[in-house]
């Protein structure tokens, strides 16, 4: 970390000790931490901060929330009796694993805090396994050549596409 990096993180912690009275001491702390150069306790001071997630993850993310906001609206559009034609759990979103994939940081960030995609504020979340991502993948070359074609709205013949995609 460069002297002016050090600086700067050692100003924001004093002026973050004027307004964050309750916690000033820790504050104060992390600032000496930085001004000191005390390398070893950098990681700890700066613990809230979280590695950078890739453009692509947060790009695939969106194309993933995008492609289960248009499936969910499709599913919607059906009657029972052709809803109940297709297994539709094959394609259902199980959220993403909080524990390997960066994915369900972001979404989770993108739908709480962002507002975007809020039909799924309510759902679950964490899938807690990396194989909803492996099918999310296998479902989402299908659903973009859908989208290359012109295709403006999902239907029945396009769920049947995408079940097929995820069909092991």
């Amino acid at each position: 970390m460069t002297l002016t990096e050090r600086a700067i993180l050692a100003n924001q912690y004093k002026i973050f000790s004027f307004l964050d009275k309750k916690n000033a001491k820790e504050h104060l702390i992390n600032a000496e931490i930085f001004e000191n150069g005390y390398v070893g306790l950098y990681e700890e001071a700066l613990e809230n901060i979280s590695d950078e997630i890739p453009k692509e993850v947060c790009n695939e993310t969106n194309d993933i929330l995008s492609m289960f906001k248009n499936i969910n609206k499709a599913i919607h559009k059906l009657c029972k009796k052709e809803r109940a034609k297709l297994n539709l759990d094959k394609i259902r979103f199980d959220g993403f694993d909080a524990d390997n994939d960066d994915h369900y940081y972001f979404a989770k960030f993108m739908i709480r805090k962002k507002h975007f995609y809020e039909h799924f504020s309510s759902a679950k979340m964490n899938s807690g396994s990396l194989a909803s991502m492996v099918r999310y993948r296998k479902m989402l070359p299908v659903y973009k050549s859908m989208l290359d074609k012109g295709t403006d709205a999902i239907g029945e013949v396009e769920l049947k596409e995408l079940i097929k995609a995820v069909h092991y």
